[in-house]
Protein backbone atom coordinates (compact mmCIF):
# COMPACT_ATOMS: atom_id res chain seq x y z
CA UNK A 1 0.00 0.00 0.00
CA UNK A 2 3.26 2.30 0.68
CA UNK A 3 6.35 1.63 -1.70
CA UNK A 4 8.43 4.46 -1.77
CA UNK A 5 11.64 5.94 0.36
CA UNK A 6 9.17 7.56 2.87
CA UNK A 7 8.90 5.99 6.15
CA UNK A 8 5.41 5.59 7.30
CA UNK A 9 4.10 4.76 11.12
CA UNK A 10 1.56 3.41 12.97
CA UNK A 11 -1.42 2.33 10.47
CA UNK A 12 -4.61 2.15 12.23
CA UNK A 13 -7.84 -0.13 10.62
CA UNK A 14 -11.27 2.36 10.69
CA UNK A 15 -13.85 0.86 12.48
CA UNK A 16 -16.20 -0.11 9.45
CA UNK A 17 -12.19 -1.45 7.92
CA UNK A 18 -12.79 1.20 4.71
CA UNK A 19 -9.63 3.17 6.10
CA UNK A 20 -6.44 3.22 7.56
CA UNK A 21 -4.93 6.67 9.57
CA UNK A 22 -1.43 6.95 9.61
CA UNK A 23 1.76 9.11 10.26
CA UNK A 24 3.91 10.43 6.97
CA UNK A 25 7.53 10.97 8.16
CA UNK A 26 8.19 12.98 5.50
CA UNK A 27 5.88 15.54 7.17
CA UNK A 28 5.10 14.20 10.71
CA UNK A 29 1.22 14.71 9.49
CA UNK A 30 -1.55 12.20 9.86
CA UNK A 31 -2.55 10.70 6.37
CA UNK A 32 -6.19 9.01 5.46
CA UNK A 33 -6.22 6.47 2.64
CA UNK A 34 -8.32 3.77 1.46
CA UNK A 35 -7.70 0.07 2.55
CA UNK A 36 -6.45 -0.71 -0.79
CA UNK A 37 -4.02 2.30 -0.46
CA UNK A 38 -5.56 4.58 -2.58
CA UNK A 39 -6.76 8.40 -2.13
CA UNK A 40 -4.29 9.42 0.27
CA UNK A 41 -4.99 12.39 2.09
CA UNK A 42 -3.47 14.72 4.68
CA UNK A 43 -5.45 14.94 7.65
CA UNK A 44 -3.91 17.43 9.79
CA UNK A 45 -1.74 19.47 7.54
CA UNK A 46 0.32 21.16 9.88
CA UNK A 47 3.62 21.79 9.45
CA UNK A 48 4.74 23.11 13.31
CA UNK A 49 3.59 19.85 14.73
CA UNK A 50 4.74 16.24 14.78
CA UNK A 51 2.13 13.89 15.18
CA UNK A 52 2.18 10.48 16.04
CA UNK A 53 -0.28 7.44 17.22
CA UNK A 54 -3.26 7.68 15.92
CA UNK A 55 -6.00 5.84 17.05
CA UNK A 56 -10.05 5.63 15.90
CA UNK A 57 -12.89 6.79 17.91
CA UNK A 58 -15.80 3.30 17.98
CA UNK A 59 -18.02 5.06 15.67
CA UNK A 60 -14.93 6.59 12.90
CA UNK A 61 -15.59 9.75 13.40
CA UNK A 62 -12.76 11.07 15.36
CA UNK A 63 -9.15 10.27 15.41
CA UNK A 64 -7.18 10.83 18.60
CA UNK A 65 -3.17 11.12 18.19
CA UNK A 66 -0.33 12.91 20.34
CA UNK A 67 1.88 15.76 18.97
CA UNK A 68 3.87 18.45 19.73
CA UNK A 69 4.28 21.51 18.75
CA UNK A 70 8.07 22.09 19.93
CA UNK A 71 8.52 18.78 18.70
CA UNK A 72 10.24 17.94 22.35
CA UNK A 73 9.76 14.42 24.18
CA UNK A 74 8.25 16.14 27.46
CA UNK A 75 5.83 18.38 25.42
CA UNK A 76 3.69 15.75 23.77
CA UNK A 77 0.19 16.13 24.10
CA UNK A 78 -2.81 13.86 23.31
CA UNK A 79 -5.62 15.73 20.77
CA UNK A 80 -8.62 14.62 19.07
CA UNK A 81 -9.91 15.97 15.32
CA UNK A 82 -12.44 14.81 13.54
CA UNK A 83 -11.78 12.16 10.81
CA UNK A 84 -12.66 14.75 8.25
CA UNK A 85 -9.86 17.29 9.66
CA UNK A 86 -12.19 19.61 11.19
CA UNK A 87 -12.96 20.64 15.06
CA UNK A 88 -8.78 19.75 16.63
CA UNK A 89 -9.02 19.54 20.48
CA UNK A 90 -6.17 19.41 22.85
CA UNK A 91 -7.12 17.12 25.88
CA UNK A 92 -4.25 17.67 28.09
CA UNK A 93 -1.64 20.19 28.60
CA UNK A 94 0.25 19.63 31.68
CA UNK A 95 4.19 20.01 30.85
CA UNK A 96 3.95 16.39 31.37
CA UNK A 97 4.70 13.55 28.42
CA UNK A 98 1.01 12.04 27.17
CA UNK A 99 1.24 9.73 24.84
CA UNK A 100 -0.16 6.73 23.26
CA UNK A 101 -3.78 7.46 23.48
CA UNK A 102 -6.45 4.50 22.61
CA UNK A 103 -10.37 5.01 22.73
CA UNK A 104 -12.32 2.39 24.63
CA UNK A 105 -14.61 0.14 23.06
CA UNK A 106 -17.69 2.64 23.86
CA UNK A 107 -16.29 5.97 23.09
CA UNK A 108 -16.89 7.26 26.19
CA UNK A 109 -12.64 6.99 27.63
CA UNK A 110 -9.49 6.99 26.56
CA UNK A 111 -6.62 5.33 28.03
CA UNK A 112 -2.92 6.88 27.34
CA UNK A 113 0.76 6.94 28.70
CA UNK A 114 1.48 10.19 30.75
CA UNK A 115 5.30 10.58 32.18
CA UNK A 116 5.18 10.80 35.97
CA UNK A 117 8.38 11.58 38.13
CA UNK A 118 10.50 9.58 35.79
CA UNK A 119 8.24 6.57 35.36
CA UNK A 120 5.79 6.14 32.25
CA UNK A 121 2.11 5.29 33.54
CA UNK A 122 -1.43 4.32 32.10
CA UNK A 123 -4.11 6.43 33.00
CA UNK A 124 -7.56 6.84 31.51
CA UNK A 125 -9.57 9.90 31.22
CA UNK A 126 -13.23 10.53 29.95
CA UNK A 127 -13.12 11.46 26.07
CA UNK A 128 -13.42 15.03 26.63
CA UNK A 129 -10.51 14.73 28.88
CA UNK A 130 -12.07 14.92 32.32
CA UNK A 131 -11.14 12.66 35.20
CA UNK A 132 -8.15 11.27 34.90
CA UNK A 133 -7.30 8.05 36.58
CA UNK A 134 -4.02 6.83 37.49
CA UNK A 135 -4.17 2.72 37.01
CA UNK A 136 -0.57 2.05 36.95
CA UNK A 137 3.14 2.10 36.03
CA UNK A 138 4.24 0.46 32.92
CA UNK A 139 8.15 1.05 32.88
CA UNK A 140 11.06 3.61 34.27
CA UNK A 141 12.83 2.61 31.31
CA UNK A 142 13.03 6.17 29.18
CA UNK A 143 14.75 4.84 26.22
CA UNK A 144 11.76 2.07 25.53
CA UNK A 145 9.07 4.66 25.58
CA UNK A 146 8.81 3.87 21.77
CA UNK A 147 7.79 0.44 22.22
CA UNK A 148 5.07 0.99 24.43
CA UNK A 149 1.59 0.20 22.78
CA UNK A 150 -2.20 -0.04 24.91
CA UNK A 151 -5.24 -2.00 23.68
CA UNK A 152 -8.72 -2.09 25.13
CA UNK A 153 -10.54 -5.79 25.30
CA UNK A 154 -13.34 -5.61 23.19
CA UNK A 155 -15.99 -5.56 25.62
CA UNK A 156 -14.22 -2.82 27.55
CA UNK A 157 -13.52 -4.15 30.61
CA UNK A 158 -9.45 -5.34 30.41
CA UNK A 159 -6.47 -3.38 28.81
CA UNK A 160 -3.35 -4.87 27.25
CA UNK A 161 0.05 -3.71 27.24
CA UNK A 162 3.38 -4.42 27.53
CA UNK A 163 5.95 -3.49 30.82
CA UNK A 164 9.54 -4.45 31.83
CA UNK A 165 8.24 -4.27 35.63
CA UNK A 166 9.63 -8.15 35.70
CA UNK A 167 12.78 -7.74 33.88
CA UNK A 168 11.74 -8.32 30.39
CA UNK A 169 8.98 -6.60 28.35
CA UNK A 170 6.29 -8.90 28.66
CA UNK A 171 2.20 -8.62 28.14
CA UNK A 172 0.12 -7.98 30.03
CA UNK A 173 -3.66 -7.48 31.13
CA UNK A 174 -4.86 -5.11 33.26
CA UNK A 175 -8.39 -5.11 34.98
CA UNK A 176 -10.70 -2.51 35.26
CA UNK A 177 -13.42 -4.30 37.00
CA UNK A 178 -11.10 -5.59 40.75
CA UNK A 179 -7.49 -3.79 38.88
CA UNK A 180 -6.12 -7.05 38.64
CA UNK A 181 -2.24 -7.77 36.60
CA UNK A 182 -1.67 -10.36 35.07
CA UNK A 183 1.33 -11.03 33.06
CA UNK A 184 0.31 -13.36 30.04
CA UNK A 185 3.76 -14.46 28.94
CA UNK A 186 5.75 -14.83 32.21
CA UNK A 187 7.63 -17.63 31.26
CA UNK A 188 8.70 -16.08 28.37
CA UNK A 189 12.60 -15.16 28.04
CA UNK A 190 12.04 -12.76 25.04
CA UNK A 191 10.51 -8.94 24.69
CA UNK A 192 7.24 -8.53 23.29
CA UNK A 193 5.61 -5.62 22.13
CA UNK A 194 2.37 -4.38 20.71
CA UNK A 195 -0.58 -6.54 22.11
CA UNK A 196 -3.53 -6.12 20.05
CA UNK A 197 -6.73 -8.04 20.23
CA UNK A 198 -8.73 -9.57 17.83
CA UNK A 199 -12.28 -8.44 17.29
CA UNK A 200 -13.83 -11.35 19.00
CA UNK A 201 -11.62 -10.70 22.09
CA UNK A 202 -10.41 -14.32 21.80
CA UNK A 203 -6.88 -14.02 20.28
CA UNK A 204 -3.88 -11.22 20.87
CA UNK A 205 -1.53 -10.36 18.68
CA UNK A 206 2.00 -9.61 19.58
CA UNK A 207 5.48 -9.02 18.40
CA UNK A 208 8.25 -11.22 19.61
CA UNK A 209 12.04 -10.15 19.71
CA UNK A 210 13.92 -13.39 20.04
CA UNK A 211 17.77 -13.75 18.74
CA UNK A 212 17.96 -10.54 16.84
CA UNK A 213 15.08 -11.62 14.76
CA UNK A 214 11.08 -10.05 15.26
CA UNK A 215 8.38 -11.75 14.57
CA UNK A 216 4.74 -11.16 14.77
CA UNK A 217 2.63 -14.22 17.02
CA UNK A 218 -0.97 -14.84 18.13
CA UNK A 219 -1.71 -16.45 21.26
CA UNK A 220 -5.29 -17.20 23.01
CA UNK A 221 -6.60 -14.52 25.43
CA UNK A 222 -5.14 -16.23 28.52
CA UNK A 223 -1.53 -16.88 26.34
CA UNK A 224 -1.86 -20.05 25.77
CA UNK A 225 -1.48 -21.71 21.99
CA UNK A 226 1.17 -19.22 20.92
CA UNK A 227 1.46 -19.23 17.31
CA UNK A 228 4.05 -17.97 14.89
CA UNK A 229 2.29 -16.24 12.19
CA UNK A 230 5.26 -13.88 10.41
CA UNK A 231 8.63 -14.99 11.80
CA UNK A 232 11.91 -13.57 10.73
CA UNK A 233 10.92 -10.36 9.91
CA UNK A 234 13.56 -7.09 10.32
CA UNK A 235 11.24 -4.61 12.41
CA UNK A 236 7.61 -4.09 13.29
CA UNK A 237 6.99 -0.57 14.41
CA UNK A 238 3.31 -1.32 15.40
CA UNK A 239 0.25 -3.87 15.16
CA UNK A 240 -3.28 -3.54 14.37
CA UNK A 241 -5.98 -5.90 13.61
CA UNK A 242 -8.61 -5.36 11.48
CA UNK A 243 -12.26 -4.30 12.84
CA UNK A 244 -13.77 -6.42 10.07
CA UNK A 245 -13.69 -10.03 10.84
CA UNK A 246 -13.27 -11.68 7.73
Amino acid sequence: MTNDKVNYFSPKWSPDGKHIVYVDSATNDLYIMDADGENKVNLTNTFEYAEAYPSWSPDGNKIAYMASQAQEFSKYDIYVINSDGTGKICLTSNGQFNGFPEWSPTGELIAFVREVNGSFDLFIMNSDGSEERHLTTLTRNKAAIEALSLAWAPDGSEIAFNSDREDNFDIYVFSLIDGEIVNLLKESSSNEAFPTWSPDGKKIAFVIYYDEKTSICIMERYGDSKEMVSPGLINVGSLDWSGVWF
